[in-house]
């Protein structure tokens, strides 16, 4: 794949690959530019491609950027990445908003699909885990489990 890119009036830059595909997110993600992360996002830039160090999601989640968690996921980024990463590294921040956003925080994730709430008492982040037992209880009394993929 070919992504052409003008910068400016007259530059063109030719970027190939799901490497360079994925850098043109995970950059802005790292820089904290919100605005850079939209036009790329909105140019179709693909949102779930993996590069060199990870996908952009796991970069948002990771450097603890919710409103571009949240825009990764408008544009169609995997939740259960999100979940498996704010679980792993202890990111209540992140977990309350995907919990508000829909998403289910009891589903299984991550590459060894295990509950959510275990992964954290593994990791001692005894605050996930008491919010992840209150989501817990919420669903239990509701009877109703929440998509993990909510609809747009």
């Amino acid at each position: 794949m070919v992504i052409v890119v003008t910068v400016g009036i007259a530059t063109t830059v030719a970027v190939a690959g799901s490497l360079a595909a994925a850098e043109l997110l995970c950059g802005p993600i790292r820089r904290g530019d919100e605005v850079a992360l939209r036009y790329w996002l909105e140019r179709g830039v693909p949102v779930n491609w993996s590069g060199v160090d990870g996908t952009p999601i796991l970069w948002a989640v990771m450097k603890r950027q919710p409103r571009m968690v949240a825009m990764l996921l408008d544009f169609g980024a995997d939740p259960d990445e999100a979940v498996s990463v704010a679980v792993t590294g202890g990111h209540l921040d992140i977990l309350r908003m995907l919990d508000a956003r829909g998403i289910d925080l009891t589903a299984r994730c991550g590459a060894y699909r295990q509950p959510p709430i275990d992964v954290a008492r593994g990791y001692g982040h005894h605050e996930v885990v008491a919010f992840l037992e209150d989501v817990a209880r919420r669903r239990n009394r509701n009877g109703v489990s929440p998509p993990r993929h909510p609809a747009p």
